[in-house]
């Protein structure tokens, strides 16, 4: 509705329904035109139309009539009869559209529905009745009815039919007729169909697919289904898309829906198909989602009830105690595993989209050892739905499993000796005393040395499930550890100074430095005497005792012996073992040497240079020496020149009597070869010269 304000002050307003004017309180102005009707409803160009309202000819008291009338956009020619009427003719070129009427500077006010503008042809306005079969008898209102020529039901022409009068025909719905708007024509002149459908009574054919649950799409095939009002499902209404041919009815298995035949309403009647669509039983949700057997369990959802009823986790059929349409109450099976729940029925059966979770089991695993990053295939029941893999409460990457019985996890960084654990939603399961064995560490032990016997401290990492420990590869004894951290064993008889090794189903550890051995053994060098006396050329020989005094067996005994260059070995010969001969040094290896057998030793060396020269004998062991000064030894080698005089002539009738120096332990004699005699010592105390002492005598 358009106003056009007139500038009237007011105490009150009042309105006036009939007349679809607003007035003033104390004044009757009115203030502007409004169209309420017009008659006819339609017509063609040159059709005369009363149109009604209010202040057409009036604005208040004063005269002012409509000066424009339009259809649509269309001038048309108009005579204001009323101030509440006016009559106007449609003119050429319209079309269907809203009447306006307009008076000078102000807005146009429009008609509350449009006119119908038709052409010089046949117009339908109704007809009755609006549904029937094939031979009821319809007639048609409208206008221009007057020689037409052709009467068709959704297409399909009518055989014969009566034209009663300009504004009204009377047919007989013809064979193959179906639902839709009805069109009457006129040769040279043109068509008119209705606004509206003749409705014949519905027809299922069939229907696909013939059976499922709630949700499922149902395509219905048949004949005259358009203007479906309702589609049930045996009672229950179901939604559709509206159809828009008279063969194919879309529906939605509705929630409730139970097997039985389908029935559609339309304008036209009722129809209920011979056959049932069978209602499939539907699982929406179950609880508890997880259990043990023995666990009792509600099934929601629909067609539930339809005996024979039963449900199976897995492939394990369980016993059912309770039954409805809508809820199943079970108890979960003993050998149930996790999966999902199955529902059947006489309509069929249904397999729930989420698992029930049985609590999960770890039968086996492998590899039971390795780094991190080895892929370990864990093997057991109920791992669907895996959420973590802990090594030893270390979480680790995995898999996530695609059955029941088996998954693969990854050894992360950190891991340590233990069992694993597996978590579902159907709760957790440790392998125990199956434990994944990480690489054992040695960090540290304590004491660091000792005897056999000694009890020691192992501090490190992955102990646990240790299989042997050793002390310089010689078995220990050792207290199974109850930690992975501390293992405490004890230095066995027979053990060696070296490193400790600890073996365990995950690898071995050997310590970075060795384990003492507290062993003393006295060894001692004997035999040779402190000086040998030779002279330059001849050969001498020197036999030394290697001798352990206790109070243990001597291991790794070293025996070595230096000599100056002037001296050249002969000959090495022991009693036990094989003595190594270098320039100017012999060793001699013995592994073990007891308090019972010594070993000797014998060498014979060449004097190549005469004087003074030392021997230097030393004998090691493995074990501390006690005194380890009797475990050396030098044998002093005193060569002398060969004790020979040289006799040389001189001038003046004199000789020279000269021999080496170094024979200090000689006396120079002498006797007459005139009257041979004893020998005297020359009276005469002799030179000393560099490297010769001399006597000169006349001769």
């Amino acid at each position: 509705m358009h106003w056009n304000a007139t500038p009237f002050l007011s105490r009150k307003f009042r309105t006036l329904a009939a007349a679809g004017a607003l007035w003033l309180g104390g004044s009757t102005a009115l203030l502007s035109q409004v169209i309420t009707n017009f008659t006819p409803a339609y017509g063609q160009p040159g059709t005369w139309v009363t149109v009604y309202g209010s202040g057409f000819y009036y604005t208040g008291y004063t005269v002012d009539p409509v000066t424009a009338v339009q259809f649509g956009t269309r001038p048309a020619q108009f005579s204001v009869t009323a101030d509440n009427q006016l009559v106007a003719m449609v003119p050429t070129g319209a079309t269907t559209d809203y009447i306006r009427v307009g008076k000078p500077g102000r807005s146009w006010v429009y008609s509350p529905r449009p006119f119908t503008v038709i052409g010089p042809g046949p117009y339908i306005t109704g007809f009755s009745p609006a549904n029937g079969n094939v031979g009821t008898l319809v007639t048609i209102e409208g206008v221009q009815f007057t020689g037409a020529t052709t009467v068709q039901f959704n297409g399909v022409p009518a055989s014969g039919f009566f034209v009663a009068s300009d504004t009204l025909i009377q047919v007989n719905v013809p064979a193959g007729a179906s639902t839709g708007p009805i069109a009457v024509g006129r040769a040279g002149v043109g068509t008119n169909v209705s606004s509206t459908f003749f409705y014949l009574p519905p027809v299922i054919d069939r229907f696909e697919p013939t059976n499922g649950r709630p949700g499922t799409l149902v395509t219905l095939y048949g004949r005259n289904l358009r203007g479906a009002t309702e589609v049930r499902f045996q009672a229950t209404p179901a939604t559709f898309e509206p159809p828009t041919t008279n063969t194919i009815l879309r529906a939605v298995v509705p929630l409730g829906a139970r097997t039985g035949p389908l029935r559609v309403v339309t304008p036209g009647g009722v129809f209920v198909s011979s056959s049932s669509f069978v209602v499939r039983p539907a699982i929406t949700g179950f609880s508890p989602t997880a259990g043990p057997p023995g666990t009792v369990v509600t099934i929601t959802g629909a067609n539930l009830d339809v005996a024979p009823v039963s449900v199976r986790f897995g492939d394990v059929a369980a016993t059912v105690t309770q039954v409805s349409f809508d809820r199943l109450t079970v108890t979960v099976p003993a050998g149930a595993t996790t999966g999902p729940i199955t529902v059947t029925t006489a309509d069929g059966s249904d397999v729930s989209t989420d698992l029930f979770y049985l609590p999960p089991r770890v039968d086996s695993f492998l590899p039971t050892n390795g780094p991190p990053g080895t892929p370990v295939a864990i093997a057991g029941q109920n791992l669907l739905g895996t959420s973590a893999v802990l090594f030893d409460g270390v979480a680790a990457t995995f898999l996530p499993p695609t059955s029941s019985t088996g998954l693969v996890a990854y050894v992360p960084a950190g891991v340590t000796t233990g069992p694993l654990t597996v978590v579902t939603p159907g709760g957790s399961t440790n392998t125990g005393s199956r434990w994944f064995y990480a690489a054992p560490v040695i960090h540290s032990f304590s004491p660091m040395h000792g005897l056999p016997g000694t009890n020691v401290v192992i501090t490190g990492a992955n102990f646990r499930g240790t299989t042997a420990v050793r002390f310089n590869g010689v078995p220990a004894s050792f207290m199974p550890p109850t930690n992975n951290t501390t293992l405490v064993t004890t230095v066995p008889g027979g053990a060696q100074t070296g490193p400790i090794e600890v073996v365990t189903p995950g690898g071995q550890a050997v310590s970075g430095v060795p384990f003492a051995l507290d062993y003393t053994a006295d060894l001692r060098l004997e035999g040779a005497p402190n000086v040998i006396v030779t002279r330059l050329g001849s050969n001498f020989t020197a036999t030394l005792n290697l001798r352990n005094t206790g109070p243990y067996v001597a291991t790794n005994v070293l025996f070595e012996i230096q000599w100056p260059a002037a001296l050249q070995l002969r000959s090495a010969t022991a009693t036990q073992g094989s003595v190594q001969v270098e320039p100017n040094r012999a060793r001699l290896s013995v592994p073990s040497l007891n308090l019972v057998n010594p070993v000797s030793v014998t060498l014979t060396w060449a004097a190549l240079g005469w004087g003074w020269f030392t021997n230097l004998a030393t004998l090691t062991g493995a074990y501390t020496d006690p005194t380890p000064d009797n475990a050396r030894w030098a044998v002093v080698v005193l060569v002398e020149p060969l004790p020979l005089l040289s006799v040389q002539a001189l001038p003046d009738a004199r000789i020279r009597v000269s021999w080496p120096v170094a024979l200090t332990n000689y006396v120079l004699q002498y006797r007459s070869l005139v009257s041979p005699g004893v020998w005297s010592n020359y009276p005469v105390a002799p030179s000393v010269g560099t490297n010769e002492r001399f006597v000169i005598e006349p001769i």
